[in-house]
């Protein structure tokens, strides 16, 4: 039985499109939850079941990298992924290395954006006992940075070597474990210091400082600044991120703190997204998608971190929807979005 076999969907578009559709069948793949793509989806099919518009059954834990797979390949109806996924799926890079030449273009001609957000940005931290304050005294340590696959994995293997030049393997020693052990691996020492996307506040940074004092560690002033690095912070999927260490989240009596030659946390914004399959049907993409638009400020009162994760904010300029992501809103999606008062960037339309 496909994935699509194994949920249920009941679809009543009378209030957009004047009728009922037929019972079909979808499912929503998403990370573990805890962050931001597991909220969102998780309100999509709140909002939508609420609203007798639909009723999604919600797969969480997933590698998100072979969720964009799966919706590409028809196996899976909505997920939520990084938004590199689908510039390295494109071209057959990373994690679509293996895929036969030119398939992964013809991929991604199969998925459309919902609406985008973002995971935070890479952080690199860990408890105080480590007596690490500076990228450059990773050298020989050992760095939690991601699952065993994935963007998140790529993304900070990358983004190490971009301010340090250490290579894993041979400059640090990376271990990976699975979403759902990463919050149980950040607390129980599992490496020297963890470099894993970070939400404003983190619950899993929260977690770990009820064991002992944790500290941030900004990347160099200076390198963040250099042009390299803001043409690595610019690159698909990605933006820079500059925040004071009072809009990181933490109240002055945890025991977590920034280590910044100037107070503020410095790093790159994961963008992401929720997308479906090219061909979902326009008038049900509408209906759920007016009710995530509608609802969007509730959904952002569900968790601190989620004020700072870039829900409802479409303007280009803020989200990595256009240049080399070769993403297309969904048609549903681009007029749900219009008919609520928001503005979607052209380049993003289909």
């Amino acid at each position: 039985m496909s994935m699509r076999a194994i949920a249920s969907l009941t679809v009543c578009a009378a209030a957009f499109a004047g009728v009922c559709q037929a019972q079909v069948n979808l499912t929503a793949e998403t990370a573990s939850p805890g962050g931001p793509a597991h909220f969102s989806i998780s309100h999509l099919a709140q909002v939508s079941a609420e609203a007798d518009v639909a009723d999604l059954q919600v797969l969480e834990g997933q590698t998100l990298t072979n969720s964009l797979l799966n919706v590409a390949n028809g196996n899976s109806d909505i997920a939520a992924v990084p938004l590199i996924l689908p510039f390295l799926m494109s071209r057959n890079l990373g994690p679509y290395a293996g895929l036969d030449e030119g398939a992964g273009a013809k991929l991604v001609q199969n998925v459309r954006l919902l609406y985008p957000y973002n995971f935070g940005g890479h952080g690199l931290w860990g408890y105080a006992t480590s007596g690490i304050t500076s990228y450059g005294e990773l050298e020989g340590k050992t760095v939690l940075n991601g699952p065993p696959q994935g963007g998140a994995l790529t993304s900070a293997r990358q983004y190490l070597t971009a301010i340090t030049g250490l290579e894993e393997g041979q400059g640090y020693n990376g271990v990976q474990v699975n979403w759902g052990q990463m919050a149980t691996a950040t607390m129980d020492g599992t490496a020297d210091m963890n470099l894993l996307p970070m939400s404003f506040p983190d619950p899993d940074v929260t977690a770990a400082a009820s064991a002992g004092s944790v500290v941030i560690v900004s990347m160099p002033k200076e390198t963040w600044e250099s042009e390299d690095f803001q043409r690595l912070a610019s690159s698909p999927g990605r933006s820079p991120i500059l925040l004071s260490e009072g809009a990181l989240g933490y109240g002055a009596n945890e025991s977590v703190s920034l280590v910044s030659s100037d107070g503020n946390f410095r790093s790159i914004a994961i963008g992401a997204a929720d997308i479906v399959r090219a061909d979902l049907d326009e008038e049900l993409v509408y209906a759920m998608v007016t009710e995530y638009a509608k609802t969007v400020e509730e959904l952002k009162s569900r968790a601190p971190f989620l004020r700072s994760s870039g829900i409802g904010i479409l303007d280009e300029a803020l989200t990595p929807v256009c240049g080399p992501n070769p993403l297309k809103y969904h048609l549903g999606a681009v007029r749900a979005w219009e008919d609520a008062g928001f503005t979607i960037p052209e380049c993003a339309k289909p």
